[in-house]
């Protein structure tokens, strides 16, 4: 009742039960819908003993070298039992489309997928574009406000971008990939994992940046300290390839990742980019959104920008440097060391730069632009710091 009261505008079309402790407890709860409202019950979820995909800190199980699809539909055939598909089905395709606007998402009948159209805020500089809808191959976070997104120009040179993405280092808005193809980036995907070479995998196309993601590396601390891609990527790094890093990816270009494990500490090896170590614990040590103050130059965020973004790691970094002094001032925020009520995150040497908060492309739009730009002199051997 209260949701169906809160918004006059909601087409509430019907409720499905979730975690039902027992059939007596679903009868009362179906009932009582029932005789109060006029909102149908379209399924009772019984409550499953066995989660299929156990927690962890920061999300779910669900790793890609695990059989997902075997998963997936043990998961729906549990739905199917005990939830009106087909009414529900029904009901999504009586439903109208979404008024015009930033995003609209349109159910296919006939190829049953969905299917995400949106039409970009590129802002005055480039109202042309504006109206021009881009079709992508997945749903789109929209999760941050910001003047415009990355409405930049195509650079005349088109440069090659390879990301880290495997079980390891997975967590990337698809926003940012988007805003670096657009502004002109082919992406490559590698894998620490991966035994290859990164050539290898890269299908010995040359890359000109390399963007380093979150994720999980901890669960994967001693495979990673194995790899012989993190000499791969320091040999990058001092070549002055241009190396852009958040949370996972600044543990990766660290000294060392230390691990309590069994009661034990163990110290793995990282890519000793950055002469600082971090520690995994079994609590948020940094937590929510952020404001970054840029008080150093780097290639990637001008000099006194303010910009927003978010941070969310169970590890933190033991020791500091005096060698590489932090680029960010965060407030509110605590990154990767905090002293008198101020965080202070984010690492350059040469032309990488890592850090603890991550940025969401269409509220930061110097970001892709200076990215692009850096590939770009590398590529033609010069060098570049964002202005």
């Amino acid at each position: 009742m209260g949701i169906n009261h809160f918004d006059p505008n909601l087409s509430l079309a019907g409720v499905i039960l979730n975690n039902t402790g027992s059939e007596r407890h679903a009868n009362l709860v179906r009932t009582s819908v029932e005789m109060y409202t006029d909102i149908p019950v379209l399924g009772v979820l019984p409550r499953m003993r066995n989660n299929p995909i156990p927690e962890r800190h920061m999300g779910l199980h669900l790793h890609k070298k695990n059989s997902q699809s075997n998963l997936l539909d043990s998961i729906a055939t549990f739905l199917g039992e005990h939830m009106d598909i087909d009414k529900i089905y029904q009901i999504a395709h009586e439903a109208p489309l979404l008024a015009s606007g930033s995003k609209t998402c349109l159910l296919s009948s006939k190829n049953e997928h969905i299917e995400s159209i949106y039409t970009k805020s590129m802002g005055t500089e480039n109202q042309a574009a504006k109206n021009q809808g881009e079709k992508n191959g997945g749903i789109e976070n929209t999760g941050a406000k910001g003047k415009g997104t990355n409405s930049i120009e195509k650079p005349v040179s088109t440069v090659n971008i390879a990301y880290i993405y495997d079980d390891a280092l997975w967590f990337y808005y698809q926003e940012n990939f988007d805003a670096l193809k657009n502004a002109g980036a082919h992406l490559i995907p590698l894998s620490i994992l991966d035994e290859k070479p990164f050539s290898e995998q890269a299908n010995n196309v040359p890359f000109d940046a390399l963007y380093i993601g979150g994720g999980f590396p901890e669960l994967y601390a001693e495979e990673i300290s194995k790899s012989k891609h993190l000499a791969c990527i320091k040999e990058l790094v001092e070549n002055n390839l241009p190396v852009y890093a958040e949370c996972g990816g600044f543990m990766i270009l660290s000294k060392y990742l230390h691990i309590e494990q069994d009661g034990t500490k163990k110290n793995y090896a990282m890519a000793n980019v950055f002469p600082v170590e971090t520690e995994f614990f079994k609590k948020p040590q940094g937590l929510g959104y952020i404001t970054a103050h840029t008080r150093r130059k780097n290639p990637y965020h001008p000099q006194g920008s303010v910009w927003n973004g978010h941070e969310f790691h169970f590890s933190k970094s033991v020791s500091s440097t005096d060698v590489f002094p932090y680029v960010l001032n965060l407030n509110p925020g605590h990154g990767m060391q905090k002293a008198e009520n101020r965080g202070f995150d984010g690492l350059v040497y040469k032309q990488c730069f890592a850090a603890y908060a991550h940025l969401f492309a269409p509220a930061v739009p110097h970001w892709a632009k200076n990215f692009i730009n850096a590939a770009i002199a590398h590529k033609n051997n010069e060098g570049y710091l964002a202005q």
